[in-house]
């Protein structure tokens, strides 16, 4: 089984799958993680590509390292924009059920860096 091809597809989430959100929040249920992803990406617009990946098909699990492209501000925070550069900025764990389905999301924020690598 190709398990990474099942992180982030939201047509191979559980039906009951549960997200755990960096913040603490607990979603439940595929119609509510959609609209979790679909207003917080909307909100950010980050442009992300994988990093690293990790995979143990004996547990059914996939890690994935996050980065996105975002720039360090005046005020010292980061945020996503387009003409910044790649930093990891979260780990995403999968874990897929015996039908294939991504069952349990979690979600890590990396550290961040306190200033932009140059």
């Amino acid at each position: 089984m190709k398990l990474h091809r099942h992180c982030h597809k939201s047509k191979r989430r559980a039906d009951d799958a549960v997200f755990y959100a960096p913040n603490g929040a607990v979603i439940r249920g595929k119609p509510a993680i959609g609209q979790f992803y679909n207003k917080f990406l909307k909100s950010i617009t980050p442009i992300n590509r994988i990093g690293r990946i990790s995979l143990d098909r004996q547990s059914n699990v996939c890690a994935l390292e996050i980065e996105t492209r975002v720039i360090l501000t005046p005020e010292g925070k980061w945020k996503p924009d387009p003409s910044g550069d790649f930093q990891r900025t979260v780990v995403d764990l999968f874990t897929v059920n015996t039908q294939g389905k991504v069952q349990e999301m979690r979600v890590y924020l990396a550290p961040m860096p306190l200033k932009a690598d140059k």
